[in-house]
């Protein structure tokens, strides 16, 4: 049977509790049978410097999802040369797997901006959007996005992100509950986010 897939792309540096909790709302609530986390080599809209590895932030995924049967890594970003386009690895997934639908997973602080995505036209023939709202940002659809492809996912306001986590972690904090035990042990492991965070 074609599966209904959710796509959930981002730099994870690190992955943490929001990332999974948001995963598993938008699955249960649009009824999907898999979520593949993507992380992002090069993004075109990334602010901060990926100072972490590619590698490095794979790894840490796999570790974050581990316990989830229908959660999955996927890394084949890291293939490519150059920024990594949505686009691009929305048609290589669909020909990859011909799954029956695709959901993209973006934030309502990302809608707005939307149509400044490279053939964002094209993103929407192949896939569905499941926006989940963020703190600060209406869920508001631009006029000329067509509404049946868009996709609100009701959602608390995750109080949590990547940055603050670095920069917890450069101050010596665990992160316990913020981050899986696996990816507490990985970032110890391998000494990321000591000093300036990255």
């Amino acid at each position: 049977m074609k599966e209904r897939i959710a796509l959930l792309g981002g730099s994870f540096n690190p992955p943490h509790a929001g990332h999974i909790s948001m995963a598993h709302l938008v699955q249960e609530y649009l009824d999907l049978h898999r979520v593949l986390f993507i992380p992002t080599k090069n993004h075109a809209f990334q602010k901060e410097s990926l100072q972490t590895s590619f590698a490095h932030r794979c790894n840490l995924v796999a570790a974050a999802i581990k316990e989830y049967p229908s959660f999955e890594l996927w890394d084949k970003e890291g293939a490519r040369a150059g920024v990594s386009y949505s686009v691009d690895t929305i048609c290589e997934i669909r020909e990859e797997r011909m799954p029956q639908e695709i959901f993209f997973i973006i934030g309502s602080d990302n809608l707005s901006n939307f149509p400044r995505w490279r053939s964002y036209e094209k993103i929407l023939k192949l896939a569905h959007l499941a926006v989940v709202e963020r703190p600060g940002y209406a869920m508001s659809t631009p006029q000329h996005l067509p509404v049946q492809k868009i996709h609100s996912v009701p959602s608390p306001f995750w109080g949590i992100s990547s940055t603050t986590l670095r920069t917890y972690c450069a101050q010596g904090y665990t992160c316990t509950g913020l981050l899986h035990p696996a990816v507490q042990k990985y970032i110890k492991q391998h000494n990321l986010y000591s000093g300036v965070p990255s």
